[in-house]
């Protein structure tokens, strides 16, 4: 019986968490144009579920912040911005955007998924310095609007080893 009463505390302190998750998507270049962004190339952004814990996006063009945040609480909390891998090719979203910002959450961390564009020379000019130039966007953007969403610092950008991408972006 006392396992029980364990698991059930278990699943509504999980409950309690997901209800506690706040997330909104916004865009990094909210008043701007796109900086290196070709009109007319026709891309669009997709998402394919490979498995229920997998899906893979591509094609994004217009680049945003999806915002996962705790509960506030009395200490601080950082936001951490995550760059899912996909080696250049696709963004594998849920594995290792969603569910790392969830994690986080967990720990009562707040977290934003970086939906960065993947170079494309269809789409951009300079490819090869557009996600680096989106990660840069984002960490400004979200400095500025520290405040609006009840925090007071900024964590850094998360690489999920041993993809190279991530960590490749992460690290400038």
């Amino acid at each position: 019986m006392k396992n029980g009463w364990f698991l059930g505390l278990l699943l509504l302190a999980g409950i309690q968490q997901i209800a506690a998750q706040h997330v909104d998507s916004i865009p990094i270049y909210p008043n701007n144009p796109i900086p290196f962004a070709k009109e007319g190339h026709g891309i669009v952004q997709t998402m394919k579920s490979l498995t229920p814990d997998i899906d893979l996006v591509s094609g994004v063009t217009s680049p945003y912040l999806k915002l996962f945040l705790p509960a506030l609480q009395k200490n601080v909390n950082p936001i951490i911005i995550i760059c899912p891998g996909g080696g250049y090719r696709v963004l594998v979203n849920k594995h290792e955007g969603t569910a790392v910002a969830q994690w986080l959450n967990s720990l009562g961390i707040a977290a934003a998924v970086l939906h960065y564009r993947l170079p494309d020379a269809r789409a951009m000019e300079q490819p090869a310095f557009v996600p680096l130039y989106d990660l840069q966007q984002a960490i400004r953007l979200v400095r500025r609007t520290l405040s609006s969403y009840g925090r007071s610092e900024m964590g850094g950008a998360k690489c999920s080893p041993p993809r190279f991408n991530d960590a490749h972006l992460s690290s400038h």
